[in-house]
């Protein structure tokens, strides 16, 4: 693991391990296809936080892929949203 100023760079098993102790609330699907689903998902390492991506199988014969690489820090930061809401569905 080396951390630089504002990125981590991790090894594929540096990242298997942070992914395996992730909440489920820090990683969410960015997309999906035959066959691999797409996950990010946020970290912490020595109290900096960083959004780590990788790849699992979508089938049982696909391999999980996880590298190894550079992945930034990130922070979290509230956000106020607007969306359309049914007025007969109670909104």
């Amino acid at each position: 693991m080396i951390i630089n100023e504002k990125s981590v760079t991790l090894s594929s098993e540096e990242v298997k391990e942070l992914i395996y102790v992730m909440s489920y609330n820090d990683k969410k699907i960015i997309e999906k296809d035959r066959w691999s689903t797409y996950y990010e998902g946020v970290a912490e390492i020595e109290g900096k936080h960083y959004m780590l991506t990788w790849s699992e199988g979508s089938t049982e014969i696909q391999d999980t892929e996880i590298e190894g690489g550079e992945f930034d820090e990130v922070i979290q930061k509230e956000v106020l949203i607007k969306m359309w809401v049914n007025i007969n569905q109670g909104g």
